[in-house]
């Protein structure tokens, strides 16, 4: 006897707090019709499945989803099953979920407004990696020219679930 297992795509990106989606394909590769095949998967239990008898040759196909990832993770699916002589026999594939990192931008001005001429008004960027895991600041921009501390934060990493800030003067 002999069986295959598919965890499919063996690699995908995702956003964090959103679902990775699977399809796990199982095929009896053996001489003998097998029963009693299930699937498990412990990192996404909604994969699990009893798919009974399947004869030589023929494959299975479902599909499952796990949601709210907010991790990497690799995941195994394991299928079992036995012949009609009892021989047991089992197969595992992985699959690989990359959640992409995720940053949050917040603008503040102090003072929010000024009587008429205007003035100075400074601004305060605040960058948030929300990921667990470091990100690069790849590009800062503003409708308003940056100051040198906020420039200089493009190329810095920033640590996992990490906060940085810079501030500029505008006048108005």
């Amino acid at each position: 006897p002999d069986i295959s297992i598919q965890k499919l795509p063996d690699l995908q990106k995702i956003a964090r707090g959103t679902a990775a989606d699977f399809q796990i394909v199982v095929r009896n590769e053996g001489d003998n019709p097998l029963s009693k095949v299930q699937v498990t998967d412990p990192l996404a239990p909604g994969c699990n499945a009893d798919l009974g008898d399947i004869a030589v040759g023929p494959q299975t196909r479902s599909s499952c989803s796990l949601a709210n990832v907010d991790v990497d993770f690799t995941n195994v699916a394991i299928a079992n099953g036995s012949d009609e002589f009892g021989a047991n026999v089992n197969a595992k594939d992985d699959a690989v979920v990359d959640v992409l990192p995720t940053v949050e931008l917040t603008k503040s001005a102090n003072p929010l407004k000024l009587p008429e001429p205007g003035g100075d008004f400074t601004f305060t960027l605040t960058i948030d990696n929300t990921s667990g895991e470091p990100v690069a600041i790849t590009s800062l921009v503003d409708t308003n020219t940056l100051s040198k501390s906020c420039l200089n934060l493009v190329g810095q990493k920033l640590a996992a679930n990490g906060t940085i800030s810079c501030s500029y003067v505008v006048n108005h």
